[in-house]
């Protein structure tokens, strides 16, 4: 099998096989109806009933795709820092009325910051890309690339701007959140939206403080596999951990 470093390191020298590749994956998940990450598949237990979806940190799509397939109807806002990711996803999906794009990032305060995005060889890393810089520039190293040249990694920069979700005003049953390290920001920004929607919430890898502060208004831990749901902590190989509060919970456990 060959190594996801050995990957990455190929990709880095040819750009565009990583660009064909993403639209064959994306043709064959529809087809196949298969998530890009397992945990999203709990989606097809949510009755949305008029509330949205929310993907903060859209990057190229993934995510909204991947709830597409459960929630082909719903109405679906992503949020994407990155201008020129923002503008391809635009043009992508520009007749589906559902999916609303919104060029800017969220955060717990309104404001303009610089991105951070990072390039290593011919290939830029925009999935990487993250307000903190040192999360922008320490991911690619030599455990990761293999025959790594740090020689060869540059970090570009661009403005963006934040906007914190209660000043949105969206209703949503589900937000996935990947940021690169500032999840937490995200979540401060939408506290009052957490607890008056009271959403799914999946969050890729949540820091201690994070976990500690979804408690606090309620959220708690649920595991997903197999298409079963229990309270818990998510054991699967994915670094996504699901949170709800009790009430989402029972409608979970209860829909299947």
């Amino acid at each position: 099998m060959i190594s996801h470093r050995l990957i990455r390191a190929i990709q880095s020298e040819l750009p565009g096989a990583k660009t064909g590749k993403e639209a064959v994956t994306r043709s064959l998940r529809r087809i196949m109806r298969k998530p890009h990450e397992p945990e999203f598949a709990i989606i097809s237990r949510l009755k949305p009933e008029g509330q949205s979806f929310v993907d903060v940190g859209a990057n190229a799509g993934q995510s909204i795709e991947s709830i597409r397939l459960f929630a082909p109807d719903a109405a679906l806002h992503a949020f994407e820092a990155n201008a020129g990711l923002a503008r391809r996803l635009e043009a992508r999906y520009e007749r589906d009325r559902d999916v609303t794009i919104h060029p800017y990032g969220l955060g717990r305060e309104v404001g303009r910051f610089t991105l951070h995005v990072p390039r290593y060889r011919r290939m830029v890393y925009d999935g990487l890309a993250s307000i903190d810089f040192q999360e922008a520039s320490n991911w690619l190293n030599p455990e990761r690339v293999f025959g790594f040249r740090p020689d060869q990694l540059t970090i570009e920069s661009m403005g963006c701007d934040v906007r914190p979700l209660d000043n949105i005003g969206l209703d949503p049953c589900f937000v996935k959140i990947d940021v690169q390290g500032l999840e937490h920001d995200v979540v401060l920004g939408g506290i009052e939206t957490m607890r008056r929607s009271e959403p799914l919430l999946l969050i890729e890898a949540p820091s201690d403080e994070l976990c500690k502060l979804l408690a606090d208004v309620g959220f708690s831990d649920l595991a997903y596999s197999g298409g079963m749901v229990a309270p818990g902590e998510n054991r699967s190989s994915s670094a996504n951990r699901l949170f709800a509060s009790a009430r989402r919970m029972r409608s979970l456990v209860s829909a299947g």
